[in-house]
C-alpha cells in the first residue's frame, strides 16, 4: 500500500495470495487457489474511506462434481468503510 497526495489521504495498493493444498488426501491432485487484487482508496474523513478494487480469483484441481471445479471470479468491488 502506498499513500499519496499532500495530505496522504489517497492510496493505491496490490495483493497476491496463493495457496496449494491437499484437501482430499490425494497427493497427486493438489488444489490451488489464487487471488490477485489491485486497489485504490480515498480517506474522505479520518473515519470514512471509499475503496475500489479489481479482483481476479481462481480455483484449480477440484473434482468435477465439486462446486469449485474450475471456478473463477473476475470483477470490481466498491465499498465504503466507517471506522470508530
Amino acid at each position: 500500500v502506498y499513500r499519496i497526495g499532500q495530505a496522504k489521504n489517497v492510496y493505491v495498493g496490490g495483493r497476491f495470495n496463493s495457496v496449494d493444498a491437499d484437501l482430499f488426501g490425494d497427493a497427486d491432485n493438489t488444489q490451488k487457489h489464487q487471488r490477485i487484487a489491485v486497489a485504490a482508496g480515498w480517506f474522505l474523513l479520518d473515519f470514512l474511506m471509499l475503496k475500489g478494487e479489481y479482483v481476479m480469483q481462481s480455483y484449480e484441481g477440484y473434482p468435477v462434481g465439486d462446486h469449485r471445479h474450475n471456478g473463477s471470479f473476475n470483477g470490481v468491488v466498491v465499498e465504503a468503510v466507517v471506522g470508530f
